[in-house]
């Protein structure tokens, strides 16, 4: 399934999809209106607001290095832990810097912050549904796939609790 246009928000796409497909994980892409919220995609998607997936983007007061965080749609970031586990203070990455270093928009940042040399860090709670649904590149796409397959590259991120 790669579907590369040219368009920036296709480069997300096809990178993802492009990983999606040569590790044979099945997958199911959906188009839709805008989900600027996990409350409204979860509602499109008819899938649990706890299987969606939020990949939020920080950065680090001391080092600027960026670092995601993966956590279902219901959850919220729990700033002691991060700044426990990081040894430093965090703030959101500014939307511009995420598009020009990664070309990743807000609201449409994918799991996969390996795939994009980001420290990826995912809440276990992640694994407590059977599917995963997240946003592809773009507010108007998302993927929705198996939790254990997402689990199967572990060796990729960290897991750990900071909700």
């Amino acid at each position: 399934m790669n579907i590369y246009t040219g368009s920036f928000e296709n480069i997300v796409l096809n990178k993802l999809t492009s990983f999606l497909d040569l590790n044979s994980i099945e997958y199911r892409l959906i188009e839709h209106p805008p989900t600027p919220t996990s409350e409204l995609a979860s509602q499109i998607r008819n899938t649990p607001i706890s299987a969606g997936v939020k990949a939020l983007v920080l950065k680090g007061a001391k080092t600027n290095q960026n670092f995601m965080f993966c956590l279902p749609g219901d959850k919220k970031l729990n700033n002691k832990k991060i700044k426990k586990l990081l040894k430093e203070d965090t703030t959101f990455e500014d939307p511009k810097i995420l598009f020009e270093n990664y070309k990743l928009i807000v609201g449409g940042i994918p799991p996969f912050g390996f795939l994009f040399g980001i420290t990826t860090y995912v809440s276990p709670s992640v694994f407590e549904n059977i599917e995963i649904a997240f946003n592809a590149g773009v507010q108007t796409l998302s993927i929705i796939m198996r939790s254990s397959d997402y689990f199967k590259f572990k060796n990729r991120y960290h897991i750990m609790d900071f909700t």
